[in-house]
C-alpha cells in the first residue's frame, strides 16, 4: 500500500475526500435524521452503516496523516514543522471557535450568561479545548513525535513510544482523550509506514503484487470481525483507559477496535486504488482528489451545520438511506460554497482555512 507512487498526487487525496464525505455522512446519521435517532444514541451506534463507516474512517486520516508528517520530518526542520502545524490547525480552529461562539451566545443565550469579559474567555476556552478532537488529536500527536525525531537512539525512541501508550491505559478519558488514545497508534503506524519504507520490504511487497488477491483476504477477515462490532466497541463509548472498568473486558474493546480499524483501512485503500488505476484523470476521480484537499474546512463547517441546523431542519423525518444521501450531497456543496467563498479574500483563507 504505497500512498507514494505514481499516484502521489491523487490516491492520498481521493481516500481523503471519500472519507471526509464517510465522516459527513456519519454525523448525519447521528445528527441529522430526526427524533428516532436524537432520543436514543442506541439506535446509531447500533445501525450498519454507522457502524461500517466508524469501523475505519478516523484511522484512515490518521493512518495518511501520520505518514505525510513523516515526510515532513525529512524535508523541514522542527520548527518550520510547528509552524506549519500552527498557522494550518490551530489558527482556522481558533478562528472558527470563535464563531462558534459567539453564534451560540448570540442565538441561544443571553448576554447576561456572560457578564463579564473574564468569564467570556474561559467559557470560550472551555469550548476551543472541547471541541475539534480530530485536528486536537493531529497537533497532540505532532508534539508527541517531536522528542521521537529529535532521540538519535532506536531503543530509546521504542521506549519513549511504549511509556505514552502505557500512560493511554492508566489516564483518564475526558475531554475527548478516548478519541486521542483510540486513533494515536494509527497516527504512529503511518509514520513509521513512511520512516522506515516498510512498503518495499520483502511480504509487503508480495502483497502488493497481489493486491485483489489480498483485498479478498482481508475484506474476509472484515466480514467476519464486524458482526461483532456493538455499541461497547466505539471508543466514544467505552473510552480506552483501564482505570475503574472490567480490565479484561476494556483490553478486549480497544484491541478489538484497534485491530478492525487496520483491517478496515487496508480494504478501502486497497478497493479505492484498484478503483482509480488508470482513471487518475478522470472527471471523478479529480473532483475527489479536490474534495480530499479541502478536508479541514469541510470537517470544521459541517461540524458547526450539523450543530446549529441539522437536527431542526430533520427533525420531523425518519432515518432512510435516500434522505441521508441527500442531506450528505447537499452539506457537501454547502461547505464547498462556503470555502470558495473564503477563498476570494486571501487573509480569511489564512485564517479559516489555513491556506
Amino acid at each position: 500500500m504505497n500512498l507514494v507512487s505514481s499516484k502521489r498526487m491523487v490516491l492520498p487525496d481521493v481516500l481523503k475526500g471519500i472519507g471526509i464525505i464517510l465522516v459527513v455522512m456519519g454525523h448525519n446519521i447521528q445528527f441529522g435524521s430526526g427524533r428516532e435517532y436524537l432520543a436514543d444514541d442506541r439506535l446509531f451506534f447500533g445501525n450498519f452503516l454507522f457502524k461500517l463507516i466508524y469501523t475505519f474512517h478516523m484511522p484512515l486520516f490518521m493512518l495518511i496523516s501520520g505518514y505525510f508528517f513523516s515526510m515532513s520530518a525529512k524535508r523541514h526542520t522542527i520548527r518550520e514543522i510547528c509552524r506549519s502545524r500552527f498557522y494550518k490547525i490551530f489558527v482556522p480552529m481558533a478562528m472558527w471557535n470563535l464563531v462558534h461562539f459567539l453564534v451560540t451566545i448570540i442565538r441561544g443565550l443571553k448576554w447576561a450568561e456572560y457578564p463579564y469579559p473574564l468569564h467570556c474567555i474561559r467559557v470560550y476556552f472551555e469550548t476551543f479545548v472541547k471541541n475539534w478532537w480530530f485536528l486536537w488529536a493531529l497537533l497532540i500527536y505532532s508534539v508527541l513525535m517531536i522528542p521521537v525525531l529529535k532521540i538519535k537512539n532506536s531503543l530509546c525512541k521504542a521506549v519513549y513510544l511504549l511509556c505514552i501508550f502505557a500512560l493511554m491505559h492508566v489516564t483518564p478519558d475526558s475531554y475527548s482523550f478516548n478519541c486521542y488514545k483510540y486513533c494515536s497508534i494509527y497516527f504512529v503506524t503511518g509514520f513509521y509506514w513512511h520512516h522506515f519504507n516498510l512498503q518495499d520490504t520483502r511480504i509487503i511487497s508480495c502483497f502488493r503484487k497481489n493486491e485483489i488477491i489480498t483485498l479478498i483476504l482481508f475484506s474476509g477477515i472484515f466480514v467476519l470481525m464486524f458482526p461483532f462490532m456493538t455499541r461497547d466497541t466505539y471508543a466514544y463509548t467505552t473510552g480506552v483507559t483501564l482505570l475503574s472498568k472490567d480490565v479484561c473486558t476494556q483490553i478486549y474493546n480497544n484491541t478489538f477496535r484497534w485491530i478492525i480499524g487496520y483491517v478496515g483501512c487496508i480494504c478501502f485503500i486497497l478497493f479505492v486504488k484498484i478503483i482509480i488505476s488508470g482513471k487518475e484523470n478522470s472527471k471523478v476521480v479529480l473532483e475527489l482528489s479536490k474534495i480530499g484537499r479541502n478536508t479541514i474546512g469541510i470537517y470544521i463547517i459541517s461540524g458547526l451545520f450539523e450543530n446549529y441546523c441539522m437536527p431542526k431542519l430533520t427533525s420531523k423525518l425518519f432515518f432512510n438511506p435516500v434522505i441521508l444521501l441527500l442531506e450528505t450531497v447537499l452539506l457537501m456543496l454547502f461547505c464547498g460554497i462556503v470555502i470558495k467563498g473564503i477563498r476570494k479574500n486571501e487573509k480569511a483563507s489564512k485564517l479559516l482555512l489555513g491556506d
